[in-house]
C-alpha cells in the first residue's frame, strides 16, 4: 500500500515538473516580446526599462532593425546624445542609407524616420547647451545637424540668432571685425535671403567702421603732408581739391554740354592712378596684385572749370570719407581673394578705364 502510495505521488511530481518546463518555455519573451516591452516603456516615459527591454531584445537579436533605431530614440529622451549620435550613425552605415541606387519601400521609410531621428537629436542637443556659455560646442552641435539636412528650419533659426547675439557681443567689447565675421556666416545658412542680405550689409558696415581709423591714420602719415605741401587738402571740410587740366579735342564746342560733359570725363581720367595709388597707401595692399583700372572712383564735385579753345582746366573735390572708402573696397577685394570681381564702393556698376567718372557740378556747400 505505501508502495502505490510512493509511485503515485513521484509520477504525480513528475508530471507537476513537466508542465512547469512546459509552461516556462512556453512563456520564455522573444526578441519581438522584448521589443514590444521596449516600446510601451517608452511610451510610458520610463526609459531606464525601455533602455533594458531594448539592448534584451538586441542581445537576443542584433539585427532587429527596429529595436535600434528606438534605442537611439530611448538615447535622446534621456539625454545620452553622443550614445544616440553613435547608434544613429552606425545603424545608417549598417543599412547603406548613403549608397547610390534605388531603396526599397520599406528603407526608404526607414531612412525618413532615421532623419527625423537625426534632426531631432541635434536640435535637442543644441537645446542642452548654453551658447553664452559654451559657443563653440554649441555652434559645431548645430553644424553637425546641418551637415546631415542643411534645410532644418529648427537649427538655421538657432544659429541666426545664436550669430546675432555674439555679433552684438563682439561689438559692445568693440571687436567689430569678430562680429562682421559671425555675422557673415549667416550668409552660408539656408534663409530668407533678406535675412542673408541684412547681414551681410550690417557685417560690411562694421567691417568699414574697424577699417575707417586705420586707413585714416595711414593717411594722415604717408599722404596729408605732400597734400598739404601741394595746397590740395582743406583742412575745415576734410576734403581733397585738385586742378587737373587736360588738352581736349579740339572738335569740341565749349557751349555744347554734352562737348563740356565728355571733356571733364576725359580730364577727370587723369586721376584715377593718383587716387588709385592713394587708395592703395591706405589700404595697405600689394600694390603689384592689384588692378587699379578696375577701380570705381567715387563722385568728384566739380567746384570751378575752365573750358576754352584747345584748353580744358577743372577743380575737383573729394571727401576723405570717400577716399576711406575707395580704399576700404580694395581691402575687401584683397581679403576675399575676389580675383574676378571688381572693386566696388556700393551697389552699382564698376567703373572701369574710359568709362565715365561721376562728375557732381553742384558747388559744395562749405555752411555745413
Amino acid at each position: 500500500m505505501t508502495h502505490e502510495i510512493w509511485k503515485r505521488t513521484a509520477a504525480a511530481i513528475a508530471v507537476v515538473l513537466a508542465a512547469g518546463i512546459l509552461l516556462s518555455m512556453g512563456c520564455e519573451n522573444t526578441p519581438r516580446d522584448k521589443l514590444n516591452d521596449g516600446k510601451r516603456a517608452l511610451a510610458d516615459g520610463d526609459l531606464v526599462e525601455a533602455e533594458q527591454r531594448l539592448e534584451a531584445a538586441l542581445e537576443a537579436d542584433p539585427d532587429l532593425l527596429e529595436a535600434r533605431r528606438l534605442l537611439a530614440t530611448t538615447y535622446i529622451e534621456d539625454e545620452q546624445f553622443e550614445a544616440a549620435e553613435r547608434e544613429l550613425e552606425e545603424l545608417w552605415d549598417d543599412q547603406g542609407f548613403d549608397r547610390e541606387g534605388e531603396l526599397g519601400a520599406d528603407e526608404r521609410q526607414t531612412r525618413q524616420l532615421m532623419s527625423e531621428q537625426f534632426s531631432q537629436l541635434y536640435q535637442n542637443w543644441a537645446k542642452s547647451v548654453d551658447p553664452g556659455d559654451d559657443p563653440e560646442q554649441f555652434e559645431a552641435i548645430a553644424q553637425a545637424g546641418l551637415e546631415r539636412n542643411s534645410r532644418d528650419s529648427t537649427l538655421n533659426t538657432m544659429l541666426v540668432e545664436f550669430y546675432e547675439d555674439w555679433a552684438d557681443r563682439h561689438v559692445e567689447r568693440s571687436d567689430k571685425v569678430q562680429a562682421a565675421e559671425m555675422l557673415e556666416r549667416i550668409d552660408e545658412l539656408h534663409r530668407f535671403p533678406d535675412t542673408r542680405r541684412e547681414s551681410r550689409k550690417r557685417a560690411k558696415q562694421l567691417r568699414r567702421e574697424a577699417f575707417e581709423p586705420e586707413a585714416v591714420e595711414r593717411f594722415e602719415t604717408e599722404l596729408l603732408p605732400e597734400l598739404e605741401e601741394m595746397g590740395a587738402w582743406n583742412g575745415d571740410d576734410e576734403v581733397i581739391s585738385m586742378t587737373i587740366g587736360q588738352p581736349p579735342d579740339g572738335r569740341l564746342d565749349p557751349e555744347d554740354e554734352q562737348a563740356v560733359e565728355q571733356a571733364r570725363n576725359t580730364a577727370a581720367q587723369t586721376l584715377v592712378p593718383t587716387l588709385s595709388q592713394y587708395a592703395v597707401v591706405m589700404a595697405r595692399v600689394d600694390s603689384d596684385e592689384v588692378e587699379t583700372t578696375a577701380v570705381q572712383l567715387p563722385q568728384l564735385t566739380v567746384e570751378d572749370e575752365e573750358f576754352g579753345p584747345g584748353s580744358y582746366e577743372m577743380t575737383v573735390a573729394m571727401p576723405l570719407t570717400e577716399l576711406v572708402d575707395m580704399a576700404f573696397a580694395l581691402s575687401e577685394y584683397e581679403r576675399t581673394d575676389a580675383a574676378d570681381q571688381p572693386y566696388q564702393n556700393a551697389d552699382e556698376e564698376p567703373l572701369v578705364a574710359g568709362d565715365k567718372i561721376p562728375l557732381d557740378t553742384s558747388p559744395i556747400d562749405n555752411d555745413d
